[in-house]
């Protein structure tokens, strides 16, 4: 469970400089697309990584990481007004 909070935390900083980079654009929307579907593609390519192991474990904590910067980009823009 020890990585599973890395990639957890991981994902958290990199979906909240990938939405912040889109706050204010109309393809703020994409990027919440284009980041869940980067969380699931990079642990399914673990299965065709040599020496890399695929665990759902990850993927769960990866989607979790970006869900809640969503979730926290989404509720900024609430507070700020900025929907």
């Amino acid at each position: 469970i020890g990585t599973s909070i890395n990639h957890a935390l991981a994902f958290i900083y990199l979906s909240i400089l990938g939405l912040i980079s889109y706050l204010r654009d109309k393809s703020f929307n994409q990027t919440i697309i284009f980041l869940i579907s980067l969380s699931i593609i990079l642990e399914l390519s673990h299965y065709f990584i040599p020496n890399r192991s695929f665990e759902f474990l990850d993927l769960f904590a990866n989607l979790l990481g970006t869900l809640i910067a969503i979730f926290i980009i989404i509720s900024y823009k609430k507070y700020k007004k900025i929907l």
